[in-house]
């Protein structure tokens, strides 16, 4: 039998703080489980924080987490809401950055604490480090008492712990949403019936926002595209939703931040940061509306880009600004708090808001202009063209990044395009070279580039949409096309000319994920998976 508990222990309150108002995000998900092997195991967000064969270490370990989390909140509150599950019951609690834990937990209609004499629903103070034995006490049974009484008083406090602390009748669980008929021509090799299927919200053409997709989730921008909605990516069941406050700009998209994953998006007004695992908003910036910034996310973090000569990128929890010389492209977050830029033949790691500094001299991969065409965070990749080769093509190199931010940005390749740079399923400031995660491959306009050699592969009538690091997808006139690696896929059954294509808008091995009111006034989003996976061949 579990002893697993909700994290209250004692009464008490100071009388200068209110937990129920503190807000309801970010919330931390907690969860303390009772294995088979006799341990107690703590996790919040999903990252295991403790394990033992005692349940009170396991508990503190949870509390001393959730307090270093209310700390690092930004303004006056230092505290947090906390979600804590232990079996079949969900407690709601309020932790702060002492260490305090106030139970919020509604108890059922009459029900009251045999130990406190206050009612349950309002909030008492809890137990904050690992119990001393007078702690211990409060929830563990003398050993001779339970050689006395025995099995029968211990199911009979069990029950009577459960009467105490559980908030409510347990709903019933929601329901997995069901496989749908794709309402557009699926890829060639991917079954013409998503696995699943949920509604996004209201369609606006053929979208209404971004997708990211990652092994465990989809991220979806949902609502009136104001709302970020994860769901799981084996069976779509919904697992967090966080309202923005107005329209997306940009994202949702996967990143690091602080050497942290995170899922980043921005509305005209804020960019903010969450936890993929939970929705918890891990940091939330505003955007300076004068300037009429736009975001650029990328895979080493976002990029604010907005007055001239200046660009903002987040460092230890702050929105910082870099400076750039005269004529500098912003590019990306680079090591130890530095903003790349680059002009047609120098590279700069800005670390001040004040003096770019001298930067590093680079090669230049042809005569022309300079333009940024893909950042991988192991290489960076730079397009050159002249006004006579601007509309057809261009020139690009490849530069590997020094692990000496004062090191040499050697020219590792250069190739010339015969193709312009056409995106068309980009979503906020992106850049013209679209690559996989692992940054092997990528595609610029209607050329497959291998990021590794510089080889390029050309596509023909291809716009891109998505590109994973196993498959990428775009449109052509009539018909969806997908690519890899060697080169061009599949081809789509040709639609009419009269209906827009619709690619997925993003990949993660072989699944891909598209959204679409296929002409209708309700945007879904559906799951795809090849056709030999759902026959099992």
């Amino acid at each position: 039998m579990s002893k697993a508990r909700s994290l209250t222990v004692a009464e008490g309150s100071d009388g200068g703080f209110e937990p129920s108002s503190v807000p309801m995000y970010p919330m931390l998900r907690a969860e303390i489980r009772d294995t088979d092997n006799g341990e107690y195991v703590g996790l919040v967000d999903d990252e295991v924080v403790a394990s033992d064969l005692d349940v009170e270490p396991v508990r503190a370990a949870i509390v001393t987490t959730a307090a270093r989390s209310a700390a690092r909140r930004l303004g006056d509150v230092k505290a947090i809401r906390v979600q804590v599950r232990s079996g079949a019951d969900v407690f709601q609690t309020v932790v702060t950055a002492a260490g305090e834990v106030f139970d919020l937990t509604d108890a059922p209609a009459g029900t009251s604490s045999s130990s406190s004499t206050s009612k349950r629903g309002k909030s008492t103070k809890a137990a904050i480090a690992t119990p001393d034995a007078e702690d211990a006490a409060k929830f563990r049974f003398h050993p001779i008492l339970l050689v006395i009484l025995g099995f029968p008083i211990l199911m009979i406090a069990f029950f009577a712990w459960i009467l105490f602390f559980r908030g409510g009748e347990t709903s019933a669980p929601p329901k997995a949403p069901e496989a749908r008929q794709l309402p557009v021509v699926a890829p060639q090799g991917y079954a013409p019936v998503a696995t699943w299927a949920v509604k996004t919200g209201t369609a606006s053409g053929t979208t209404t926002g971004g997708v990211a997709a990652d092994e465990r989730r989809v991220y979806a921008a949902t609502g009136s595209s104001d709302h970020i909605t994860a769901y799981a990516a084996v069976d779509g069941m919904k697992q967090w939703s966080v309202d923005l406050d107005g329209p997306l700009t940009a994202g949702p998209a996967l990143t690091k931040v602080d050497g942290e994953t995170v899922l980043a998006a921005a509305t005209s007004s804020k960019l903010v940061t969450l936890s993929p695992s939970t929705g918890r908003e891990l940091g939330e910036w505003k955007l300076d509306q004068t300037a009429a910034s736009q975001v650029r996310i990328t895979v080493t973090g976002p990029v604010v880009i907005g007055r001239a000569n200046t660009a903002q990128i987040i460092v230890d929890g702050d929105l910082k600004s870099r400076i750039m010389p005269a004529g500098a492209l912003p590019v990306a977050p680079g090591p130890g708090g530095s903003l790349i830029a680059v002009t047609h033949d120098r590279v700069y790691a800005s670390v001040s808001d004040k003096l770019s500094g001298e930067g590093r001299p680079i090669s230049p991969g042809g005569p022309g202009t300079v333009s940024v065409a893909a950042w991988t965070g192991q290489r960076l990749v730079l397009a050159y063209a002249t006004a006579s080769t601007a509309s057809t093509g261009a020139q690009l190199a490849g530069y590997a990044v020094p692990d000496d931010m004062d090191g040499s940005w050697d020219r590792t390749w250069a190739s010339t395009l015969t193709t312009s740079s056409s995106t068309s399923g980009a979503f906020g400031v992106q850049l013209p070279l679209t690559t996989g995660p692992s940054g092997r491959w990528g595609v610029y306009g209607s050329t497959l580039v291998d990021l590794r050699n510089g080889k390029t592969i050309e596509l023909g009538e291809w716009s891109t949409v998505s590109v994973g690091d196993d498959i990428a997808f775009g449109v052509g006139p009539t018909e969806v096309l997908s690519a890899g690696p060697a080169g061009l896929g599949g081809h789509s059954d040709p639609e009419p000319s009269s209906i827009q294509v619709t690619a997925p808008q993003a990949v993660h091995g072989s699944s891909a994920y598209l959204i679409t009111g296929g002409g209708t006034t309700e945007a879904w989003l559906y799951a795809l998976t090849p056709a030999r996976d759902r026959s099992g061949q």
